[in-house]
């Protein structure tokens, strides 16, 4: 799951201007928590910002809930500018979705996840 929102996170920088030097992915029984540092020349961000994932549409999506630029949290209407000069989309535009495969449902546990899915056009109950 690192690797997945890692290269999220690497194609959705903003015009390769920022960088990625650290970041870390941790699952907790209520979100997801990205952690990472972000360079542009002689400017550098902490970023850390808590999702909580949705399944819909076959896919899942993630709506930040928290977001803190070092120490200090941002209000989600300051949040989407500020984040907005790292990246070049919107943090609750990331949508996971699994070619051929349809998400039932997406369960985060105390430091894993459980995915539930079945191939896209399944009937769920129906004999293989």
């Amino acid at each position: 799951m690192t690797a997945v929102f890692e290269s999220a996170i690497d194609n959705a920088l903003k015009r390769n201007a920022w960088k990625r030097v650290t970041s870390q992915v941790v699952i907790r029984p209520t979100d997801i928590e990205l952690t990472g540092r972000f360079v542009n020349g002689p400017w550098h961000a902490d970023l850390r910002v808590r999702l909580t994932p949705s399944v819909h549409d076959g896919g899942v999506s993630f709506t930040p809930v928290d977001v803190r630029i070092g120490d200090y949290p941002l209000p989600p209407s300051i949040a989407y500018q500020v984040v907005g000069t790292i990246f070049s989309r919107n943090l609750g535009t990331f949508f996971l979705r699994f070619e051929n495969t349809s998400l039932k449902d997406f369960r985060l546990n105390n430091g894993s996840l459980t995915v539930v899915a079945a191939p896209q056009g399944a009937i769920s109950g129906a004999a293989p």
